[in-house]
């Protein structure tokens, strides 16, 4: 039985690998083909703007990049600013995730993973691992295709750096992703299957889990959405700040434009993600083991305080004005509304049960908020013995190790409520309009015959 689980599939799973590699490609070469033709970065080459653009999958991945520079100089003065070693060598592990990529990497690993679980004839459960089969040709791949990966480029205002990916993380991200996505690529055709095999003594848990997953699932997709939303909202209600957003992007020319436009699409996540964890009462930070809060509802920009010197070298905030505090409708909605579809997938028998499979699709939500974070927050190490620098690491974005204390508290609060409003309509519902329960259709079946 293991010879031919171990043979079959892996036609399909390296098919998928390729295929996968050159999706993600296809899309960093836009942006780099869009770069080059903008002439916005002077004496940038063809060549350089393809291996730009290589290099951006390894970004959907959040596989670290290498960057090394002879001399530190970033435009505006922020590298002064966040306390970089301004005019010093410095070698540099920068890693962080494009969100709108990584989407099209889990998708084209999903659709690779059911193919390979189709050509191996599995079913039931044992096509999720024929699925992640996919992990070992995906991630060999990757790896090799990272080695020939070097360049130096110089972008406008700085100074030039020469950028080669982390080659173990060029393995171990493809990797994980491989198994991961493969995995539930390959289960997702028997999802139904799964949960309703002979293996449950009965529909208790099955039904339970199932809704829970569902409803923490839908918990994010609308969270994410809603806080889009209020962000579409912001750039109506602050036109003057839309237009100048716009005038900054097309300042260099149109081609230009278009290009940081395509960007901004593959980082729309990134941007939603970050409106989120502050709409929970999180931060979004910037620094490292102790950084500084720059956008929460205590800490707003553009509204100084006076007050004692700020430790970080940043300017002491103030509290945001009360309209932003509409933006806790955002996690609100989404866990109550995921709470609801849990209970409603679950078919829950009442407020009770409801509580329960509400509470554990806010553990899911949380978890599936830690992923996101720690996919999309960008970690910036300086190697080397640059000794005048006090920790050599920073951070942009949410605390991955917050956003998930917020995210389960929210998720499990708001999917309490949820999940108990869902079974009190249950509940309420007609008798005939509840699905018979898998086990007492086992017990009717035994008495007829």
């Amino acid at each position: 039985m293991a010879a031919p689980f171990l043979r079959r599939g892996w036609g399909q799973a390296v098919l998928g690998s390729i295929l996968t590699v050159l999706a993600a490609l296809a899309l960093g070469e836009l942006f780099a083909v869009l770069l080059f033709a903008g002439g916005a970065v002077p004496g940038l080459t063809l060549g350089t703007s393809l291996r730009v653009g290589w290099a951006l999958v390894y970004v959907f991945h959040h596989a670290a990049l290498e960057l090394q520079t002879p001399v530190l100089h970033l435009p505006h003065g922020s590298d002064l600013v966040a306390g970089l070693p301004f005019g010093y060598r410095v070698d540099a592990t920068v890693a962080f995730g494009l969100l709108g990529g990584t989407a099209l990497v889990a998708w084209m690993l999903m659709r690779a993973g059911a193919r390979t679980a189709d050509a191996a004839g599995a079913t039931g459960l044992t096509r999720g691992f024929q699925g992640a089969k996919i992990a070992l040709p995906y991630g060999l791949l990757m790896f090799l295709s990272s080695w020939p990966l070097q360049f130096r480029i110089k972008l406008p205002d700085t100074g030039p750096f020469d950028v080669h990916p982390s080659h173990l993380a060029a393995l171990v991200w493809p990797v994980i992703f491989g198994l991961v996505f493969g995995f539930l690529g390959g289960l997702r055709a028997s999802w139904r299957e799964v949960w309703t095999s002979d293996w449950w003594e009965s529909d208790r848990w099955s039904r339970r889990l199932r809704g829970s997953f569902a409803g923490g699932i839908r918990m994010v997709v609308i969270a994410l959405l809603l806080s889009f939303a209020g962000l579409l909202a912001l750039a109506v209600a602050r036109p003057h700040d839309t237009g100048l957003y716009f005038h900054l992007v097309f300042r260099a020319g149109v081609v230009n434009g278009i290009a940081l436009l395509v960007l901004s699409i593959l980082a729309l996540p990134n941007a939603a993600l970050y409106v989120l964890v502050p709409a929970m009462g999180g931060c979004l930070e910037v620094g490292g083991f102790s950084p500084f809060c720059f956008l929460s509802y205590l800490h707003f920009p553009g509204h100084f305080v006076v007050g004692p010197p700020n430790p970080s070298g940043f300017p002491n905030l103030g509290q945001a004005p009360a309209a932003y505090f509409v933006f806790l409708l955002a996690p609100i909605v989404a866990t109550v509304a995921g709470g609801w579809l849990a209970a409603r997938r679950a078919a829950v028998r009442g407020p009770t049960e409801g509580l329960g499979v509400g509470i554990m699709a806010g553990v899911v939500f949380g978890l599936i908020l830690l992923v996101l974070l720690m996919l999309s927050v960008l970690n910036v190490w300086l190697n080397g013995p640059i000794f005048y620098v006090a920790t050599g690491f920073y951070r942009y974005g949410p605390n991955p190790i917050a956003g998930l204390q917020q995210g389960l508290a929210w998720g499990i609060l708001g999917g309490a409520a949820g999940g108990v409003f869902g079974g009190l309509r249950r509940a309420r519902a007609p008798a005939s309009a509840t699905p018979l329960p898998q086990d007492a259709r086992m017990a009717e079946g035994a008495e007829s015959a």
